[in-house]
């Protein structure tokens, strides 16, 4: 009896859904991959695969809102109801974001180009050229 109460409570506490979707680039249709997709207010949260596909597991019953955030986006906020055990499913659809800077001089420097190449010197004396190593008689030097 105690066992079927404590199973019952458990179950009951434990009212979850799953929301699970895509994030495409509204101009292009485009999926945007490795956007980060989290509940507000939370950590809970997942990052979109290379097909833009998120999910995310056990969120509590009840409404809560998506931030939808990328480099380059908007951000996006989108309102979902998730009921126990139900699987959610999102559309979103973000917007480039138009980034504005100031204006910038570039400057740069042509190195000269060397025109002298020079040769490698070594001076040898008679002494070092007769202990070089000679195949067939006399010792290399180019």
């Amino acid at each position: 009896m105690i066992a079927v109460l404590l199973l019952t409570s458990s179950a009951a506490l434990a009212q979850t859904g799953t929301i699970r979707g895509f994030v495409y680039d509204k101009t292009t249709g485009e999926p945007v991959i490795f956007t980060n997709v989290v509940l507000k207010g939370t950590t809970t949260g997942a990052a979109t695969d290379v097909n833009g596909y998120f999910s995310i597991p056990k969120v509590p019953v009840g409404k809560h809102t998506l931030q939808v955030s990328y480099i380059g986006f908007e951000s996006l906020e989108q309102e979902v109801t998730v009921a126990n055990g139900q699987i959610v499913s999102a559309k979103l659809y973000m917007k480039k974001a138009a980034i504005e800077i100031s204006t910038f001089e570039v400057i740069g420097e042509k190195q000269e180009a060397q025109s002298q190449v020079r040769m490698g010197l070594t001076k040898l004396t008679p002494k070092e050229i007769a202990r070089l190593p000679a195949i067939g008689g006399e010792a290399d030097l180019a």
